[in-house]
């Protein structure tokens, strides 16, 4: 039974592949409406062939426009990134400066017996150390020296030199700084003298002169340095000394050490303009 089983599968196939030739053949000269029956099945055969292929095709397209846009959109997302940096740095800026403008005004409103419309705001940018500060702005802008410098609770100090970008002040409390100041119910007048630490030195005060803690020291104007009636300091300590005059201290108006914005007078021309500068 074996051997005439094997021998029956080659006859079978042969059987089978005459039968589908003849089916082939027959087909080839078939005609259903103006197409012969063979062309038809080869094409029934091969569409989802011809289908699956142009699917891949297509897909292959969109796959390629897909990383083209991605590619531009990339592009376009680090410019926009770029903007919105800009943008921000912009928007810190302004409000910087408009918080620069704030301040100044109210240090202007502060003093409205002086004439301050010319005066230059500046920010103060550093500190030199030794009683000197750096500001961010120089001749171009109208800066001067000698010009007296306030903040919104008293005088500062005055310019010493002049860039074109930067200019410096010396502070009151600069070691050998002088103010010529006036205090108390008589309005005493008197000399504050830096000593480049936090206090100041009031020199020449008689002995029988009302000056206590807490008198208010304001410039006098006579020293042609600064206008008159900027506040100065305030007296912290008063005892006997061995000469004419009291010792007295008095720490500044101003919080020298956190300055931000100053203003810079200038419609004071009080001061010589060959004044001694360190």
């Amino acid at each position: 039974m074996t051997r005439s089983s094997q021998a029956f599968r080659p006859r079978a196939l042969q059987v089978l592949l005459v039968w589908v030739l003849l089916e082939l053949a027959a087909a080839a000269q078939v005609r259903t409406g103006h197409e012969i029956l063979l062309v038809s099945w080869l094409r029934t055969a091969v569409s989802p062939v011809v289908m699956t292929a142009q699917a891949a095709v297509r897909s292959a397209d969109d796959l390629l426009w897909g990383l083209r846009d991605f590619r531009r959109l990339s592009v376009e997302n680090g410019r926009l990134r770029r903007t919105v940096a800009t943008t921000q740095a912009r928007l810190h800026l302004l409000a910087a400066e408009l918080e620069q403008h704030r301040m100044a005004s109210r240090i202007v409103s502060s003093f409205p017996r002086l004439d301050l419309s010319s005066s230059v705001a500046t920010c103060i940018r550093r500190s030199l150390g030794d009683g000197r500060l750096a500001i961010d702005a120089g001749a171009p802008r109208g800066v001067r020296r000698n010009m007296p410098v306030i903040a919104d609770a008293g005088l500062v100090g005055r310019v010493v030199r002049v860039g074109r970008r930067w200019s410096w002040i010396e502070t009151i409390s600069r070691s050998g700084a002088a103010v010529a100041v006036a205090g108390g119910p008589d309005r005493t007048p008197c000399l504050a003298v830096g000593t480049g630490g936090r206090t100041l030195r009031v020199e020449y005060v008689p002995r029988r002169a009302p000056m206590v803690q807490g008198v208010e020291l304001l410039t006098t104007g006579v020293d042609g340095l600064y206008p008159a009636g900027i506040p100065v300091a305030k007296v912290v300590r008063v005892r006997e000394g061995p000469g004419a005059f009291l010792v007295v201290e008095a720490v500044p108006a101003v919080d020298l050490a956190r300055l931000q914005v100053v203003v810079l007078v200038g419609g004071w021309s009080g001061a010589p303009d060959g004044a001694a500068t360190p």
